[in-house]
Formats: structure tokens, C-alpha cells, sequence
């Protein structure tokens, strides 16, 4: 004899069997919950159950379809539609139904901020507690560049305005293997104090982005740039230690390039184009005005493949440049 629902929780199966119909309707009721889904019934009598998708976002045809067994009280599902292909729904009717409550959505938002400020606390409140964080990165992070603003006009007591903080273990890296490179970007902070976080990266020795500072201003636009940039200390940038004219990854790559170069032959063409020859007997055209070479590689990974090379080499130019 099938197991009850009541043994397997709400995972609906063809064949279970459920004591009386409003067994039934309670499971995939409870399922629907669980699921985020909108169901609704269809058929109700003695012959059938059955449900269908209620969803008014897209058409879906999941249906669930029970008939009466023998004793002619208790039903079994005897088929299952296709899997639910409409978006999940987070205001489902049986919810409201099943605590018996029905509040609209913005006594769900009143609430949710309640709990969220009962769970993570005041963060009103936690604004105060800045000028500590400050001084702690400070001592914890000796060297590092930490700024804060406040606005007193208006208010007993200073408002948050915006805050910068450069590392110094940030200063130290972009200053000793960064290209003189910084790239800029923001996104919209959603809390008490809206702004936005702008931040500044440069890209390492091994061509990956390395961050460089970040700041909470009030908007995106260019007093708040401004803010940012004078403070990256950009006239440092002639630290840079590299050994090479490049990063040590980009020149160990070059070297080996060159190495596999010299197995190749070429012929001159004129204005800087070239036919490669391999020893496997394979022609490769390269045009070093416009960075090409049949073989693609050049175009996809910007360095030069080793026909490219090949070609640079034979007219004694400089790979780097």
C-alpha cells in the first residue's frame, strides 16, 4: 500500500494516496507554499481532483490530477503535468490563507525593516560608531590613509558625509608593480544613507586588477571624483620596480615566444607585412600594422604569437612596443 503524505512531507508523487480530498487539497496547497508557486483548482468533485497553474505572468502547464480510490473517500494522484515553467511568486493567496493573516505589501516592508533593525541593529545608530572604525584602522593598518567628512550645518551634532580609506599595503602594491593605469567605477549603496561607493584599481604586474582605494560619497559626479583621484597620489607612479619594460608573467611569455620564433622562416612582403613559414609546412600571413597573423592568436590574447614574433624579430623591432 502507497505511503501516506503525511510520511513524506509535502513532496507530491504519482500514486500517493491521501485519506479523504481535503487531504489532498491541503498538500498541494502546502506544496504550492513551499514551491512559491500559484496554483488554483480546477476540477472538484466526486470523479476528480484536479489543479492547474495559476500564474498570470506567463503561461505555464503544470497540473496535478487525482481520482477516488475503491473505498471511493480516499484519492491518489494519477498524473503530474510538466515541471512549472513560470517565475516563482512570493504573494501567494494560500499563505495568507494558511496563517490566516492578509497584510499588503508595504506592512511587509515595515516589518521586514523592523526585523532587520531587531536582527542587525540601529543602523542609524551605528553611523556614531565611525570615527572608532577610523581610528582602529588606522592603528591596525599603520600607513594606511583614512578620511572621514562630516556636515554640521543645520544639526547639533555632525552628519555623515562621505569617507575614503587607502590602505597601505594598497599604496605599497600599486606604487611597486603597477602599470601607470587606474580605472574608475561606482554602484548605488540601498540604506539610511543612500550615495554611492566609488573605488579605484590599477592592473598588476601579472595584467589582473588590483584594487587600489575605495570611498562613500554622496553621488557619483565629478567633485566626488576629484575627492578620490587627488588622493591616489598618482605622482608616485615612478616607483614602479619592474626589472623589465613589462611584468615579469608578460615577459617570462615573451621570452619563450621567442624562443619557439626562430624555428620559422620568413619573407618580407613590404610595409611591414609578412608570409611565416613553419616547419610543419604551414603559411601564416602577419601584418604587424594592424596586429594580425592568420593564426588568430595575436588578435585574441593581445601578445604576440610566435609567427607574429617570428616577423618582429627579423626586422629587429622591439616585441614590447
Amino acid at each position: 500500500m502507497d505511503a501516506s503524505y503525511k510520511e513524506i512531507g509535502l513532496n507530491l508523487r504519482v500514486s500517493l494516496v491521501f485519506p479523504i480530498a481535503k487531504d489532498l487539497k491541503q498538500a498541494v496547497k502546502e506544496n504550492a507554499i513551499k514551491e512559491h508557486r500559484e496554483v488554483k483548482l480546477v476540477k472538484n468533485d466526486k470523479r476528480r481532483i484536479k489543479f492547474g497553474c495559476a500564474s498570470k505572468t506567463s503561461p505555464c502547464e503544470w497540473f496535478l490530477y487525482a481520482g477516488p480510490m475503491e473505498d471511493k473517500t480516499s484519492f491518489q494522484i494519477r498524473k503530474i503535468g510538466p515541471d512549472h515553467t513560470c517565475p516563482l511568486s512570493y504573494n501567494n493567496k494560500y499563505v495568507r490563507e494558511y496563517a490566516n493573516v492578509d497584510i499588503s505589501k508595504w506592512t511587509y516592508y515595515r516589518v521586514r525593516k523592523f526585523a532587520n533593525k531587531e536582527i542587525y541593529g540601529d543602523s542609524k545608530l551605528q553611523y556614531g560608531m565611525l570615527w572608532d572604525y577610523c581610528t582602529e584602522l588606522r592603528r591596525s593598518n599603520p600607513g594606511s590613509t583614512v578620511i572621514m567628512k562630516t556636515n554640521t550645518e543645520g544639526s547639533t551634532s555632525p552628519v555623515f558625509e562621505r569617507i575614503y580609506i587607502y590602505f597601505q599595503a594598497c599604496k605599497q602594491g600599486f606604487r611597486g608593480g603597477c602599470r601607470p593605469i587606474v580605472g574608475l567605477d561606482g554602484c548605488h549603496l540601498k540604506a539610511n544613507h543612500k550615495g554611492q561607493i566609488i573605488s579605484a584599481v590599477g592592473i598588476d604586474a601579472n595584467n589582473g586588477m588590483f584594487p587600489i582605494t575605495f570611498s562613500v560619497v554622496e553621488s557619483e559626479c565629478k567633485d566626488s571624483w576629484r575627492y578620490i583621484a587627488t588622493r591616489i597620489e598618482a605622482k608616485k607612479l615612478e616607483g614602479t620596480k619592474w626589472k623589465n619594460e613589462v611584468g615579469c608573467r608578460i615577459w617570462k611569455l615573451l621570452e619563450k615566444t621567442k624562443q619557439l620564433a626562430v624555428n620559422h622562416d620568413v619573407i618580407y612582403l613590404g610595409d611591414k607585412k609578412f608570409e611565416v613559414n613553419t616547419r610543419s609546412n604551414e603559411q601564416f600571413a602577419v601584418d604587424l600594422n594592424t596586429w594580425y597573423c592568420g593564426c588568430r592568436k595575436w588578435s585574441l590574447s593581445g601578445l604576440p604569437c610566435t609567427h607574429a614574433m617570428a616577423a618582429i624579430i627579423s626586422r629587429g623591432l622591439n616585441p614590447v612596443e
